[in-house]
């Protein structure tokens, strides 16, 4: 997994906290990073940065078809997984990740376990910093 970026969009403050926290409590040693909102993602895309690892996106936010279009048209979605945030409201709407690019999905309230099987069979590798290695 290196040590590239994940990123949390579109789940709301509370949601990305508990995601970011159960992510940190996981000890990643990759950062995490909660995207604003209002962020421009074909902006970020036409410049060609670096892409963070992984990009998380909320089924619940209206703009995440147009993020993940967004993504493809730009052929990132090769360069970086995205991965669906899911609940029992957005259940329905998993089919439709798919069909944009997203290659799983993961439920909220995000358990760190699940995010390491989910991940594992996208074949990254995680990495995990043990406590008693400091």
């Amino acid at each position: 997994m290196g040590t590239r970026e994940i990123w949390i969009w579109g789940a709301g403050p509370e949601a990305e906290a508990q995601i970011a926290e159960a992510l940190r409590e996981g000890n990643l040693i990759n950062p995490v990073r909660v995207i604003e909102d209002n962020f421009d993602f074909d902006a970020f895309f036409r410049r060609k940065e670096p892409l963070p690892l992984l990009l998380l996106l909320d089924l619940a936010n209206t703009r995440v078809w147009q993020v993940a279009e967004t993504a493809r048209k730009h052929q990132a979605d090769e360069r970086m997984a995205m991965i669906a945030l899911a609940d029992d409201s957005t259940e329905s709407l998993i089919d439709k990740a798919y069909d944009v690019g997203m290659k799983t999905y993961l439920r909220k309230p995000l358990a760190f376990s699940e995010f390491a099987m989910r991940a594992k069979l996208l074949n990254m590798s995680l990495r995990i910093e043990r406590p008693d290695e400091g």
